[in-house]
């Protein structure tokens, strides 16, 4: 499925960083990744960047951290449903306890996911290099503006969160 060369993995995950003379500690991350990969076909490998769906954004793969977070919400959604159930079909249990125990579910499944994506997030950008360089295209770079957008995102849903509770 990999039909590319490393010259030309090279040059698609490229930024602006990167000279001739010296690379990014990012770009040796990946270049390593596709050195192992080509030697032992061996597709886990652990980028801990991958822990935010954000990283997918990026990165420029749109459609795999659209997929992921849709993903989170379904279970969320799942979960939240069932959790509102179980009282109804098992009259003893209480309604918090089961929403307690969903949340501590949805805690440990959303944790798996993350824990999968972060061990097969390089795979999945191999791949993703692979199919964009087969379209003819070259270079991919970063798209800094999403991390200045999650970024802006964090600190004002922490200036909300302080707010709510200084004026509770």
């Amino acid at each position: 499925m990999i039909n590319i060369t490393k010259n030309q993995f090279l040059q698609f995950i490229r930024t602006k960083k990167d000279t001739d003379e010296k690379l990014t500690k990012a770009t040796h991350h990946y270049l390593a990744y596709f050195d192992k990969y080509i030697s032992t076909g061996k597709k886990g490998n652990w980028n801990f960047a991958a822990f935010l769906s954000g990283w997918f954004f990026y990165r420029r793969m749109y459609t795999q951290g659209l997929i992921i977070s849709g993903l989170s919400r379904v279970i969320d959604k799942i979960i939240d449903s069932v959790a509102m159930k179980i009282p109804h079909i098992y009259p003893h249990i209480d309604q918090t306890y089961a929403e307690n125990y969903a949340s501590w579910v949805d805690c440990t499944i959303s944790l798996i996911i993350i824990i999968l994506f972060m061990r097969y997030a390089d795979y999945m950008y191999l791949v993703f290099a692979a199919k964009e360089i087969s379209k003819g295209r070259t270079t991919s770079g970063v798209n800094r503006g999403i991390a200045i957008f999650f970024i802006v995102i964090i600190v004002l849903s922490l200036a909300w969160l302080a707010y709510s509770k200084l004026y509770q």
